[in-house]
């Protein structure tokens, strides 16, 4: 359901866009709607320390999940317009959409009684082959090569949201060595949202091959929230949560070939870099306790890569 409403809401946008010509003061001077699949790989971890100073130890437990396989679907749009078709100054907007589908990964929990990962007491691995990513930007900035029809640079300011919803399930113990464990299905869900400010550049390269690419600096509020199902110390669906300050670099590349009028086939290439500062987790214990310690710190690294169909007008 919460798919449909996003598509449901862009869509509608779209629409109402498009055919603003005789009902907005503005004039359409371009617009462009991409509609793209392909496949996405995601790591993502974070620790954290015994107590909320960051001490007892440095690192108590530490989660990564590794080499998620994502298949995506993305809906991108791109509108500039001005008041005539004279205007020296055009005005870009956008909007972008991607959701994924996770079939394939794997997750680590380790834990540790001494400082700087040291005393290993556990270590659990588990598949992650189930949940959902979900990434949604909205843009604008002027063109500042408007009337030139070989290239445009567009600075930009935007917010966006991004999801990874992951799941732990079929669990092995590795240490103690105890071996496949049952009963495991247990879920982190991320969020990821702030502003961010970035540049898009565009060139034609031939009359029909155009190459662009945008480039993003993100701050972001994160949060997650756990449910470790095996836990009977712990509060459910609520476990612990998270709190922190983080940021994200991101870059994506298109190349796009005119294959003939106002339709374009391309690839598209996305990279993502994002990192927390230090944070808070608080677990919610059964009795109704809740204990506070410190988030280390969250990374979260992704790469995607699709083919798209455009259409322009």
């Amino acid at each position: 359901m919460r798919t449909i409403f996003f598509i449901s809401i862009i869509l509608s946008t779209c629409l109402s866009i498009s055919y603003a010509d005789d009902r907005l003061p503005v004039f359409i001077k371009r617009a462009d709607i991409d509609v793209s699949t392909g496949l996405r790989n995601d790591n993502l971890d974070w620790n954290k320390a015994g107590d909320i100073e960051g001490n007892n130890p440095t690192v108590l437990s530490e989660l990564k999940w590794n080499d998620l396989e994502i298949w995506q679907l993305g809906l991108d749009t791109k509108f500039e317009v001005s008041r005539n078709d004279y205007d020296s100054l055009g005005f870009f907007m956008g909007f972008k959409f991607d959701y994924g589908e996770i079939y394939n990964g794997k997750n680590t929990d380790s834990d540790y009684l001494g400082d700087n990962r040291t005393n290993q007491f556990s270590k659990i691995t588990s598949k992650s082959d189930d949940g959902d990513v979900l990434d949604v930007s909205l843009f604008f900035g002027p063109d500042l090569t408007s009337n030139n029809p070989r290239y445009s640079i567009i600075p930009l300011i935007g917010y966006s949201y991004h999801e990874q919803n992951l799941t732990l399930t079929d669990a092995y113990i590795e240490i103690p060595s105890i071996g496949s464990y049952t009963g495991l299905d247990s879920r982190y869900e991320t969020e990821w949202k702030g502003p961010w400010l970035g540049v898009f550049f565009e060139s034609l390269i031939r009359e029909e091959l155009k190459v662009s690419s945008q480039i993003e600096y993100h701050w972001a509020d994160y949060s997650a929230m756990a449910d470790w199902n095996l836990r009977e110390d712990l509060q459910h669906p609520r476990s612990f949560d998270h709190q922190a300050d983080g940021s994200g670099v991101l870059l994506d590349l298109n190349i796009d070939y005119l294959l003939f009028e106002n339709w374009q086939i391309g690839i598209q290439g996305t990279y993502q870099d994002w990192e927390t500062d230090a944070g808070t987790e608080r677990a919610f214990l059964a009795d109704g306790t809740v204990l506070s310690t410190r988030l280390n710190e969250v990374n979260w690294d992704s790469v995607s890569i699709g083919l798209k169909m455009v259409y322009s007008f």
